[in-house]
């Protein structure tokens, strides 16, 4: 009995000899204290994006000029025979003017013998070159 009433002084003891808490009285605040008054947070302001540039959702040619035509207030006039995929050259053509943007894509097209003409009701025509 006096071995475990010792036994129990001893943990007793041991518990309340625990070291003093560190203090922690810099100049901390609470998270959840929100101000009266909003502040303004600047934000960094986004690069404009190009009208005319290759996007990620393009998948071939005909659907990127299909959208350059739209965003021109016209449409696609399709008339070559075929289809073609994106070159990487293409990543050259990020401009706000469309005939700059159409050069790259003649140049990058070039051994296709792809002719591209912007019509005066603001239609793209893709066709064959002779």
């Amino acid at each position: 009995m006096l071995k475990i009433a010792s036994l129990l002084l001893a943990i007793l003891l041991q518990a309340f000899a625990a070291p003093k808490a560190a203090d922690f009285s810099d100049d901390w605040k609470p998270v959840n204290i929100l101000n009266p008054v909003a502040t303004a947070i600047p934000l960094k302001e986004e690069l404009e994006l190009h009208r005319f540039q290759m996007l990620p959702t393009d998948t071939s040619l005909r659907f990127m000029l299909e959208r350059w035509a739209k965003e021109n207030g016209g449409e696609l006039e399709w008339q070559f025979p075929s289809d073609l995929t994106l070159v990487s050259a293409l990543e050259g053509a990020k401009d706000n003017n469309l005939q700059r943007a159409l050069n790259v894509v003649r140049k990058s097209y070039d051994l296709h013998k792809i002719r591209i003409q912007v019509l005066p009701n603001k239609n793209i025509q893709v066709s064959r070159a002779p």
